[in-house]
């Protein structure tokens, strides 16, 4: 019995799986899911994506001319300057010092050029005839003192001879008649100056004696001229017109030629360097179009074309430098980071789908389409990639709904289940 019992049970359960399994095999398996999305009319843009650096238009070192110590400053990192600001100044105190030295020459100068230009006054000529007759006087005076010393002299050789003076009396008498004879002949020399000199003044001046002091004028002017240029030297003139972009001393320090004191950069319409693999340098050219965005500024576009090529292959990193100018002066901070894209190829209206919802097969590309939730495979002819999507030239009409999601697991023929949420969002 126990035996019959068990087989049985047996019988039982291997009756109950070949039900199950028939059942199974009855069963319809529910349709895949998949998420469908109609072709749309939009941009397609094809570019190359790489990444640049933002650099001044222009950058400049300001380094004084001038040795000396810095009293002033009068701008900070960040502040605006424009052409032919003077930006700082440096002690010039001994300058200043010769320049009014070489006014008050001019001056001098300019004096004496004018009174030979205008003659001796009557004054002049007075005063050097009135000269002239007081040394006449006095030189006869001389000679009449002379002439009754060497007659005394004569007198006291005859005494000495009788041995009435001395040797040493008859050697003074000698010296004092020496004597008046040398202030006879200097005095003799006063007259021929002073009568020279009157004579000038009756004649007046000459043409090569104005040339020279008029000479003499324009020296002194080319001098102070000259300290001027030199006075430049002592102030920190902006070179061009953008931001102080760093300040490297501060007012008090000793400065010169050696170091700079300020960094200055033209930054109204920056550039943007942009390095290139050689092997797309044939992608490029003057002109195109660049789209630049950066961390700093979410959801800006800014607009730059570029403007040079260069024409070496850096051959440690095999890239090409490339340069680009903004379009218009809105400005991007110097050494900022910004991703560029070389726009290569642009169309504004055309068919687009997302990029996996193409299936690349080696006899061409296809997408799949449902209708009346059934696969369908159409063949198309695409164009223009991106990572997100892809043109299709041919093959799709606005009605179709593509399978963009789940695509993978469907073949043609299979019945889908369209999921709602994408439905809607369609």
């Amino acid at each position: 019995m126990v035996v019959l019992a068990f087989a049985a049970l047996v019988g039982s359960r291997v009756q109950q799986k070949k039900a199950r399994a028939e059942a199974l095999k009855q069963q319809v398996p529910p349709p895949t899911a998949v998420a469908v999305a109609a072709p749309r009319q939009g941009r397609m843009v094809d570019a190359l994506n790489l990444t640049g650096n933002v650099v001044a238009q222009q950058e400049v070192q300001l380094v004084p001319k001038a040795s000396g110590r810095l009293n002033s400053l009068w701008v900070q990192e960040g502040s605006p300057v424009v052409r032919g600001q003077q930006l700082g100044e440096i002690d010039h105190a001994e300058l200043d010092a010769q320049i009014l030295q070489a006014q008050a020459s001019a001056q001098t100068a300019k004096a004496n050029l004018a009174q030979m230009q205008n003659g001796p006054l009557k004054t002049q000529i007075a005063q050097a005839r009135a000269s002239v007759r007081q040394l006449e006087a006095t030189l006869q005076q001389l000679q009449t003192s002379s002439a009754q010393t060497e007659r005394d002299l004569q007198r006291q050789q005859a005494l000495a001879a009788e041995g009435v003076i001395t040797p040493q009396q008859l050697e003074l008498s000698r010296t004092q008649l020496q004597s008046s004879k040398q202030q006879i002949l200097a005095m003799e020399q006063q007259i021929v100056g002073a009568r020279a000199n009157l004579q000038q003044l009756l004649d007046g001046t000459r043409p090569e004696q104005i040339e020279s002091a008029r000479a003499q004028y324009h020296q002194a002017l080319a001098t102070i001229r000259l300290y001027q240029a030199q006075l430049q030297n002592y102030r920190l003139i902006s070179p061009l017109t953008g931001i102080v972009t760093q300040k490297h001393v501060d007012p008090g320090n000793l400065v010169g030629s050696s170091g700079p004191v300020l960094s200055l950069a033209q930054n109204q319409r920056p550039e943007v360097e942009i390095f290139l693999p050689e092997r797309e340098i044939e992608k490029v050219h003057t002109g195109q179009q660049v789209e630049l965005r950066a961390a700093g500024f979410a959801n800006q576009v800014f607009i730059a074309h570029l403007t040079q090529i260069s024409p070496i292959v850096n051959p440690q990193t095999r890239l090409v430098k490339l340069t680009a100018r903004l379009d218009s002066s809105r400005s991007l901070p110097s050494g900022m980071l910004v991703d560029c894209q070389i726009v290569l190829q642009e169309k504004q209206k055309t068919w687009v789908v997302p990029a996996e919802s193409v299936i690349h097969e080696k006899t061409g590309d296809l997408v799949y389409t449902v209708k009346n939730k059934t696969v369908t495979a159409k063949p198309v002819k695409t164009g223009l990639r991106t990572p997100e999507e892809i043109e299709v030239l041919q093959g799709l009409v606005a009605a179709d709904q593509v399978i963009v999601k789940g695509n993978s697991f469907v073949r043609p023929g299979d019945k889908v289940q369209v999921q709602a949420a994408v439905q809607e969002a369609q």
